[in-house]
């Protein structure tokens, strides 16, 4: 890319849809279309030189991928400060918040979702793709409308990974890493099936499988990897379901589900709508909704934390973790 290829030339930049520690994410207009997206601005100069290759992977992963279940990377600019990635603009928001809206999710409603983050993470695994780091934050609507397409995004943490690959850098989001990543093993693709297990016990209760505030005890409960289906919010929830979850909160990651069986499974390939447990357990998740909205409220204080959620991967969890191993004393 030749330095010399401003964005200014090519895209009007407008109102802040967003901001984070060392980044903005602006709307944009391409001068010669009139078509409108989403520029995400990041400053070089407030990352580290880690943080910026992270960046610089995620534009060489996003440019090999083209998928309606992905926010795709339409172009790219740099210059001696800045890093410009023009993104497809979606105006729907993210899941995260919509579980804070809804409380929960009826089965149809999950349904749709998963199915299509699913066929999205088996893309980027037919493709050698692992992301890393799939939790709500990082799913976001098409529009505003309930029936809207789910995408997945931020590809920061996602790497390339050949069939029998094993990964070794410990990274993504505490609440919902596999229980290799929080053990400190190697690992390969399965660790985004594991997540979305957490993403869809999450989306039907309305709170996560393995929660507390201490992120140290978080990583052990996901390591002990049990968990269950407590009532009065699981009741009415079809077996089905149940199964499903099962098949992706398994610790063994030999046995967890790949993507391809998770959208063979009946719940996914098979589910007929408006079936079991959707008015029985609306009914109580509307009698429990603050104790459901205090526990999800916990996990935002978890998943939201700057320095357990973006900088994970080295963060003192991880050292004090690996430190744990060495010395079991400490």
């Amino acid at each position: 890319m030749s330095a010399k290829r401003l964005i200014e030339d090519h895209y009007t930049l407008g109102k802040v849809l967003g901001t984070g520690t060392s980044s903005v994410v602006v709307v944009g207009t391409q001068k010669e279309t009139g078509t409108e997206c989403a520029v995400k601005i990041v400053d070089k100069s407030k990352m580290t030189q880690r943080q910026v290759e992270r960046v610089y992977s995620e534009i060489d992963v996003l440019s090999k991928v083209n998928h309606p279940n992905i926010v795709n990377l339409l172009d790219y600019f740099e210059t001696d400060m800045k890093i410009y990635l023009v993104m497809e603009v979606k105006t729907g928001g993210e899941l995260f918040d919509r579980i804070l809206d809804k409380g929960y999710f009826t089965e149809d409603e999950a349904w749709r979702v998963m199915k299509q983050i699913a066929t999205a993470v088996y893309y980027l695994h037919t493709r050698g793709i692992v992301h890393r780091d799939l939790k709500p934050e990082n799913l976001i609507f098409e529009t505003p409308d309930d029936d809207s397409n789910i995408c997945v995004a931020d590809f920061g943490f996602a790497k390339f990974s050949a069939d029998e690959e094993n990964l070794t850098t410990p990274c993504g989001t505490p609440g919902y890493v596999a229980p290799e990543i929080a053990n400190s093993e190697s690992y390969k693709r399965g660790v985004d099936m594991w997540s979305l297990g957490v993403i869809m016990y999450t989306l039907l209760c309305g709170f996560p499988p393995f929660y507390s505030d201490d992120d140290d005890v978080l990583l052990e409960l996901i390591v002990e990897g049990e968990f269950s289906f407590p009532d009065p919010y699981w009741t009415g929830i079809s077996p089905s379901a149940k199964d499903l979850i099962c098949h992706l909160l398994e610790k063994n990651p030999a046995k967890r589900f790949n993507a391809e069986q998770f959208l063979n499974h009946p719940w996914i390939g098979g589910r007929k709508k408006g079936g079991s447990g959707d008015r029985k357990s609306v009914e109580l998740a509307n009698d429990q909704k603050s104790v459901i909205k205090n526990s999800l409220n916990k996990s935002i204080d978890l998943t939201r934390e700057a320095t357990s959620l973006r900088a994970a991967s080295e963060s003192t969890v991880w050292k004090r973790r690996q430190q744990k191993k060495e010395d079991p004393k400490q």
